[in-house]
């Protein structure tokens, strides 16, 4: 069985690999199948967590904001020191072990003597598993535009994100009834124990790949120059711009869907568990129908597309009358989201020149990061004026307007 499934995962690009290749590409989907589910577990619990301990609703958004913040801060530092590392693998490493140690941490939360401050250390936590993550990302994200070839790069992240997506949901299934089992708040530590034993799994994982040859395509170029070539590539700086736009048009009201499930709609943990691995079972047919697209009609086609269906899931979300029409709603959600996050990173590796590409990574970071520090500032104060609701209606208008920015200004690179 596990053979047949890797002939199925591998069936779109296992033939064009060669030996070696296909090695560091299993152990690059294992890596993603154990960090997926790592933080498919954070992102699930994560906000009813630091309620449980007492955190306000402003304290989520305030979170979230500080997190999205990090972005602008380590995004361009984390690029310039990943650009004179010996290699990319060893930096990204040692971001990640820290990143997945903060989880133990938060996980022990409960058990400090220190009542008043347990809150404000759970969202310092949060806030540096984030920075930590955005500081190695622009290194990353060059270690895999020389791993994955272009050609067929759709059809892999495809499989890859499959994988992640149905250990995601089993985890999240699981974990969910653990919280629901041990109770508030010993199972909300047991579900953080378990994420951060997963993302140690992830890092052994991505130690094992082989990096691809690139450091004679190196150059020590400067931020300054980095930043003053950027108007010279095609399409990149609307690419930011516009996904700087859409990122504060989704974090409005990111935060405050799993909060409205528990406040709103009184859910349970193994209630909010099964509904965000729905998410996670829509998005496999997403993945395998948008990542084929992707390679035929290129990322833009499939960006396009899902852009003009995103902003119909908070208007969903607004209209429900139980918790049990979420459902529907969030299975279209997966299905969605999967092409859009697909195209978007194909997008990032299209428009970003292969030299110096760390700089520019950084920089469409920055330009996301500021939409979604902005974001959730902007929701957590609006969700006390315009209630759940209402905050709902408006990202969903924000992001139809911007799905149409898209159309008009972004356009496909030419390779």
């Amino acid at each position: 069985m596990f053979r047949r499934l890797i002939a199925f995962i591998e069936d779109d690009w296992g033939p064009h690999a060669g030996t070696l290749l296909r090695r560091s590409l299993r152990w690059f989907l294992a890596d993603g199948v154990f960090g997926g589910s790592s933080d498919a577990v954070v992102n699930a619990f994560l906000s009813i967590y630091l309620l449980a301990l007492g955190a306000t609703r402003t304290q989520i958004g305030f979170m979230a904001s500080l997190s999205n913040l990090t972005m602008l801060l380590v995004m361009m530092p984390g690029a310039a020191l990943a650009e004179r590392a010996r290699e990319y693998k060893g930096f990204v490493l040692k971001a990640l072990i820290l990143n997945k140690s903060t989880l133990f941490l938060l996980a022990l939360l409960p058990l400090l003597p220190l009542d008043r401050y347990v809150v404000s250390i759970g969202i310092g936590l949060a806030i540096l598993r984030t920075l930590l993550g955005h500081f190695a990302n622009p290194a990353w994200t060059a270690f895999v535009g020389k791993l994955v070839p272009l050609q067929w790069r759709g059809r892999y992240f495809a499989s890859r994100n499959i994988l992640i997506a149905l250990a995601s949901m089993m985890v999240t299934l699981v974990t969910g009834s653990l919280v629901d089992l041990f109770g508030k708040p010993y199972g909300y530590q047991v579900a953080f124990g378990l994420a951060g034993v997963l993302g140690m799994l992830s890092a052994y994982s991505f130690s094992r790949i082989e990096e691809p040859s690139i450091a004679h395509e190196r150059t020590h170029s400067s931020a300054v120059k980095a930043l003053k070539d950027i108007g010279k590539v095609e399409g990149f700086l609307p690419f930011c711009i516009l996904s700087g736009l859409w990122n504060f048009s989704v974090q409005v009201a990111g935060p405050f869907f799993p909060v409205y499930m528990v406040e709103g709609f009184r859910a349970g943990g193994a209630l909010v568990g099964l509904i965000s691995s729905l998410v996670t079972l829509a998005s496999i047919p997403g993945q395998r129908i948008f990542g084929r697209q992707s390679d035929e009609r290129g990322a833009l086609w499939v960006h396009r597309l899902n852009a003009f269906l995103i902003p119909f899931v908070p208007w969903l979300w607004a209209l429900a009358p139980t918790v049990w029409f979420v459902i529907p709603v969030e299975l279209f959600s997966g299905f969605v989201w999967a092409g859009f996050n697909l195209a978007t990173f194909n997008l990032l590796l299209e428009f970003t020149p292969q030299e110096n590409r760390p700089m520019y990574v950084a920089f469409y970071h920055a330009a996301v990061g500021l939409g979604m520090t902005v974001g959730p500032m902007l929701g957590g104060i609006l969700v006390d004026n315009l209630g759940y609701r209402g905050l709902f209606w408006l990202s969903g208008a924000l992001r139809a307007i911007t799905a149409i920015l898209f159309a008009l200004f972004l356009r496909r690179a030419k390779n």
